[in-house]
């Protein structure tokens, strides 16, 4: 994510995360224009932020958050966003991090070349 500060998880196993204020939006543009248009539309957009970014891969709250994605109009156009991004954490268009990193590591694997 572009200028979000780093700070230690407190695990030493997990790695640097994004700092987060509560009720804050996580920053979701690629340009310094604003966010796309798709954006305003995101079921995630009234939803606590820090709820789409676990801590760890079995965190309880990832069904919270990808139950509000499963109803998202906008799923696709987030997915699509976050592979181009190349977000590192959070859960976007529905899967968590992990889950994107096996998604990329599988298309490049199968010498795809771009992202949908």
């Amino acid at each position: 994510m572009q200028g979000a500060i780093r700070v230690q998880s407190g695990n030493p196993s997990q790695p640097n995360r994004p700092s987060r204020r509560k009720g804050a939006r996580p920053p979701r543009n690629l340009s310094a224009s604003g966010p796309e248009p798709w954006m305003w539309d995101a079921a995630c957009a009234t939803a606590d932020p820090d709820l789409f970014f676990p801590r760890e891969r079995r965190d309880p709250e990832i069904i919270s958050a990808k139950r509000v994605c499963a109803c998202c109009p906008v799923k696709d156009e987030c997915l699509r966003y976050s592979l181009h991004a190349q977000e590192e954490f959070g859960i976007w268009g529905g899967l968590d991090e992990w889950e994107r990193r096996e998604l990329l590591d599988k298309q490049h694997g199968d010498g795809a070349q771009g992202v949908a």
